[in-house]
């Protein structure tokens, strides 16, 4: 039987250079698409990736480890690299720490670098690594504001948790000190699921001499939907525009 997508992968634009964005944990391309359809009138090609286990059903994402969510990423942005010299990788949340972990191996492009979750906020996800053995999954209702406008999970699987985690310390630990592209980092003053010291944290791993944190008071994790959401669009266009 086919599996049922409600969120699949997009392209925005014809040309200019390239623009991968990769979405969050448990949600979908769609949480990513007004960002595109902003850059894509700015002049670049856009390419929003669906991740391995996601836009489809819960039960797909427990099947899939952290290396085929990045496996889906690396897969895309070399597709995206044959058809443009310059290609910038922007994420969300779970795509953040993809960007960030693709971003070492860019020649060109930049890294921008939404809600990068580098300590969280819900003291539960700490206990997912034996949690999951007994508890599949925990009901959420997870920015509902949103509910219109993007497609996700309404519960986390403990072991998807647990991967996310396995892979967060890996990026910190293998791959963050290697990025030396330009980095753009912004996080919501009010976000629920990553503590806002974050950027900060991750700016001190970081390699890159080229990185700049912004701050947003008033927004929540998913920035590119949330109250400052035209401020995030021009913050990465202005940013991915500028000559290094």
């Amino acid at each position: 039987m086919a599996v049922k997508i409600y969120s699949d992968s997009f392209e925005l634009g014809t040309e200019g250079p390239g623009c991968l964005l990769i979405h969050g944990f448990t949600g979908s391309p769609q949480e990513m698409k007004p960002l595109g359809q902003f850059l894509a009138v700015q002049g670049f090609h856009v390419y929003g990736v669906r991740l391995a286990g996601h836009g489809t059903t819960v039960s797909d994402l427990m099947k899939v480890r952290w290396q085929e969510w990045r496996r889906t990423a690396a897969d895309a942005l070399r597709t995206w690299q044959t058809r443009h010299q310059v290609v910038h990788v922007v994420g969300l949340s779970l795509g953040a720490l993809i960007a960030m972990d693709l971003g070492v191996d860019l020649a060109r492009g930049k890294i921008v670098a939404l809600a990068a979750p580098y300590r969280l906020v819900q003291w539960w996800a700490f206990l997912a690594h034996c949690a999951r053995f007994f508890l599949p999954s925990i009901s959420i209702n997870s920015e509902p504001r949103f509910a219109d406008q993007m497609f996700s999970y309404q519960e986390f699987p403990l072991t998807s948790v647990h991967e996310l985690l396995v892979y967060r310390n890996w990026v910190i630990r293998k791959r963050a000190s290697l990025v030396k592209r330009p980095v753009l980092m912004v996080q919501g003053g009010q976000d629920k699921t990553v503590a806002p010291i974050s950027a900060w944290l991750w700016a001190q791993r970081i390699g890159s001499p080229h990185k700049r944190i912004v701050l947003l008071e008033r927004s929540g994790h998913i920035l590119p939907l949330d109250v400052d959401r035209q401020t995030v669009f021009s913050l990465c266009a202005q940013f991915l525009e500028d000559q290094e």
